[in-house]
C-alpha cells in the first residue's frame, strides 16, 4: 500500500497546526514502514522538514480557489492503483476541487476534517460560507471522514471514525514546582484575537486581588507578545506576567514542569504543547467543546470552562487554586499523565488509520 497526504498549508513551519499534525502521522507512518507520502499546496516554496523519513513533494497554490495546479491533477492520475489518499483539511473551496480530481480518476480517500482558527470577521464568515457550500459535497465524495474528536464533527455521518492526535512522551522530567507561587503557563502562538487575550488578563487582574503570588508565565516569541504587552499593563499586571521567550521544546518542557496548571485557551486544532503539559503531570485548562474537553472531563486531568470569558477562567483559577492547595498537584497531575498514555498512545492510533486504509 501507498499512502499520500495532501493538504493546503501557507507553511510547513512546525508552528502550522495542520502541517505539525500531518507531519505528526506521516513521520510515524513511516516509521512503521507504510511508504508515505506528504503533499504539500503551498505558496511558501521554504521547507522545514527536509529530513523527514517520508517523501515530501510541492505544489504550486493558484490564486483561484477553484482550481488546482495541472501537476497536481496529474501527480494523482499517475499513482499507483494501490495507492490511498488522505486529504486534511476544512470543507473548503480547494478540498471539494480535490476531493473532485480524486474521485474522477477512481483514487478513494479518507478527509480529516481539521478545523483552524481565526480572527478576522471577514475570515469566519468566509469559512462559514464555504462550510455550507462544501461540506455535503466533500462528505458524498470521501470514502471515510475522520475526525479527532466528536463534538468537533459535523453531525448526521454514517461514513465517519474518530480516532485522536497521537501524542509520544518523549521524556520524562521531574517537577520543580515551588509552594512560594502558583504558575500557569500559557502560549500565545496560536491566539490572534485581542478578545481572548483582554479576557486572559481580567480574569488574571482579579484573580491577583486574593492570590498575589500568582505568575502568568507566556512560553514563546509569538507575534501577539507586544499587543498583550500593552493589555497587561493596561490592567496593571506586568509585574505578574513573565515572557520566557523560549525557543526550543526542551526549554519549554523546562518552563512546564515548574508550572501548576497550563492554559490551553488557543490551541482549538492542534493542542500539541497541552498534550506535551499534561504529559508533564500539569493539569491543564480548555475551552468547552475542543479535543481536549472529553478527555480532561473523563480523566478529571484539569478544568473544562463552560465559555471563553472573564468569569468562567476565574472561577476556573480558584477552583484549581484551592484544589491544588488541599491537595497538591500530584494527584491531578497524575490523571493527566494517565490520560496522555492511554488517549494518545501512538501505538494504539496508528493500527486504527490503517484499518480504514485497508477497507476503502
Amino acid at each position: 500500500m501507498e499512502l499520500v497526504h495532501i493538504l493546503q498549508a501557507t507553511t510547513m513551519s512546525c508552528y502550522d497546526a495542520l502541517s505539525q499534525s500531518v507531519m505528526n502521522l506521516a513521520a510515524k507512518q513511516a516509521k512503521a514502514g507504510l511508504h508515505t507520502k506528504v503533499w504539500f499546496v503551498t505558496d511558501n516554496p521554504h521547507l522545514d522538514y527536509a529530513l523527514a523519513n517520508y517523501e515530501i513533494s510541492l505544489f504550486p497554490r493558484l490564486l483561484n480557489p477553484w482550481a488546482i495546479d495541472t501537476q497536481l491533477t496529474e501527480a494523482i492520475q499517475c499513482t499507483k492503483p494501490n495507492t490511498v489518499f488522505h486529504l486534511h483539511g476544512e470543507f473548503s473551496a480547494f478540498n471539494y476541487v480535490v476531493a473532485k480530481t480524486l474521485h474522477a480518476a477512481n483514487k478513494p480517500f479518507i478527509f480529516t476534517f481539521f478545523p483552524q482558527c481565526t480572527s478576522s470577521q471577514i475570515d469566519k464568515a468566509n469559512k462559514i460560507l464555504q462550510k455550507t457550500l462544501f461540506q455535503k459535497k466533500i462528505i458524498k465524495l470521501a470514502s471515510v471522514i475522520h475526525g479527532f474528536a466528536a463534538n468537533q464533527m459535523p453531525s448526521a455521518i454514517n461514513k465517519s471514525k474518530i480516532i485522536p492526535h497521537g501524542f509520544e512522551v518523549s521524556q520524562t522530567m521531574q517537577s520543580m514546582r515551588s509552594n512560594d507561587k502558583f504558575i500557569c503557563s500559557y502560549n500565545l502562538t496560536n491566539c490572534s484575537n485581542p478578545h481572548l487575550l483582554n479576557i486572559i488578563a481580567k480574569s488574571f487582574n482579579y484573580f491577583l486581588l486574593q492570590n498575589p503570588n500568582t505568575e502568568l508565565w507566556i512560553l514563546d516569541k509569538s507575534k501577539q507578545i507586544r499587543a498583550f504587552e500593552k493589555i497587561i499593563k493596561t490592567h496593571n499586571i506586568q509585574n505578574n506576567v513573565i515572557f520566557w521567550n523560549e525557543q526550543a521544546a526542551s526549554e519549554r518542557s523546562k518552563l512546564l514542569s515548574y508550572s501548576h496548571l497550563y492554559l490551553a485557551l488557543s490551541e482549538l486544532a492542534w493542542p500539541s504543547i497541552a498534550i506535551e503539559a499534561a504529559a508533564l503531570g500539569v493539569p491543564v485548562v480548555v475551552p468547552n467543546n475542543t479535543l481536549l474537553q472529553q478527555p480532561v472531563q473523563d480523566y478529571e486531568a484539569g478544568w473544562v470552562l463552560s465559555s471563553i470569558n472573564e468569569a468562567s477562567l476565574l472561577e476556573a483559577l480558584s477552583m484549581l487554586h484551592k484544589q491544588i492547595q488541599r491537595q497538591g498537584v500530584a494527584i491531578m497531575g497524575a490523571q493527566a499523565q494517565l490520560m496522555v498514555r492511554e488517549a494518545y498512545d501512538w501505538n494504539k492510533i496508528l493500527p486504527l488509520y490503517y484499518q480504514i486504509y485497508s477497507t476503502i
